[in-house]
């Protein structure tokens, strides 16, 4: 079984009511975010980076990043 990225995991994410479910509803209306990473974080991260996300956003990816981690 091929493993889902993170874009393809974060999309089911959007219905929580949480601050994943947040970045899940930003990220599906992005149409530039990586949508192609597996296995690091840094290039999504060093994306939201260069578009000037707050800190919360970043906060929110780094514990998605952690559950889809675990769901790999």
């Amino acid at each position: 079984m091929s493993k889902k990225t993170f874009y393809q995991w974060i999309r089911y994410q959007v219905n929580r009511d949480d601050m994943v479910g947040d970045l899940a509803r930003d990220a599906v209306r992005d149409k530039k975010i990586p949508k192609y990473v597996k296995t690091s974080h840094k290039k999504i991260e060093n994306y939201l980076n260069s578009i000037n996300t707050d800190n919360n956003l970043i906060d929110s990816f780094r514990s998605a990043w952690e559950e889809y981690i675990e769901y790999i």
